[in-house]
């Protein structure tokens, strides 16, 4: 049985050209969406959803409650440190670029106050947002009165404001456990400084917030099979995919099902093949050992449906 994606970190999906590739090849993609969240999906994402390829899945309650456990020891245990990092109190010396992403989650601009009694204003672009019913109601007391986070209303209900990174953190390992217990593959279109196939424990998360970073820790190590499906398709499916329509999009997978079956299978199959590739440690070496196979296997099985693919988009 071919795997479901599940979308992280946000719930609108940000880039279009990386939802058409993602639809060229996923059966299916889902995303965690809480059944309030009134979407603000692109024309390609409204369509996909539409034709219920991207599908809804409300946070489940298990999830954010076994989660629970390892981020309330970790904020009870570690407090201090954490505030030193991540606390409200210092947000505009974070060294965090504002950013206009955080105003997509709500309207309200009234202010809130932090358990020091400063004011914090509610929806600050440098705040990284998850909607409370991700969060098990212990952790976000418990971050709130470490002065960690922050709450207040938005878009779909009330949302938990926190430094980027810890939100970052949190909503890779909320993906982990639903994914690992529902079978689905994580999936993102956002360069993030952790993924959602990191082993969220209590030690990991200790040494992701609070111990000092190696120093290569700036580089972002792609899952490989993911890395491989959309090298692969860069590399066969025409350069102006962004021009193409999400209606083609669906007609192709229609028209060629039997085709992508068979590449998702031979994907797998590679992607066992090239595990010793995670024992290299320098992504420059990673990518170019990624691009020679790519290359070398996928081209040629691809170039057929490639010619097929440009005839269907017009591109003859």
């Amino acid at each position: 049985m071919d795997s479901i994606a599940l979308y992280y970190p946000h719930i609108n999906v940000r880039d279009d050209t990386w939802l058409k590739y993602a639809a060229l090849y996923w059966p299916k993609m889902g995303r965690l969406r809480p059944p309030e969240y009134r979407l603000m999906d692109s024309k390609v994402a409204a369509r996909l959803h539409e034709a219920q390829w991207l599908v809804d899945i409300p946070p489940p309650r298990w999830a954010s409650a076994e989660l629970g456990e390892p981020f309330l020891e970790l904020v009870t245990s570690h407090a201090r440190e954490l505030r030193d990092r991540f606390g409200l109190d210092p947000i505009d010396t974070w060294g965090v670029p504002p950013s206009v992403a955080g105003f997509a989650y709500a309207s309200d601009r009234r202010s809130a106050g932090n358990p020091d009694g400063d004011e914090v204003t509610w929806l600050n672009p440098r705040f990284g947002f998850v909607h409370v019913s991700k969060i098990d109601p212990d952790v976000v007391a418990a971050a709130v009165d470490a002065g960690l986070a922050i709450t207040g209303p938005g878009r779909g209900g009330t949302w938990v404001g926190m430094h980027p990174k810890l939100a970052s953190a949190y909503t890779c390992a909320l993906t982990e456990r639903v994914a690992a217990e529902d079978r689905l593959h994580p999936v993102t279109d956002q360069v993030l400084p952790h993924t959602a196939l990191s082993g969220w424990t209590l030690d990991r998360l200790v040494q992701t917030l609070i111990e000092p970073a190696p120093a290569d820790a700036g580089q972002h190590r792609p899952d490989l099979s993911d890395a491989f499906v959309f090298l692969a398709f860069e590399t066969v499916v025409p350069a102006d995919l962004h021009t193409v329509p999400v209606d083609t999009i669906l007609e192709i997978r229609a028209k060629f099902a039997a085709e992508l079956d068979a590449f998702r299978t031979y994907v797998a199959e590679q992607v066992h093949k090239l595990a010793e590739l995670d024992d290299v440690r320098d992504l420059t070496v990673f990518n170019e050992y990624l691009r020679t196979e790519v290359h070398q296997a996928v081209t040629a099985q691809l170039n057929d449906q490639a010619r097929d693919t440009v005839r269907v988009s017009g591109g003859e």
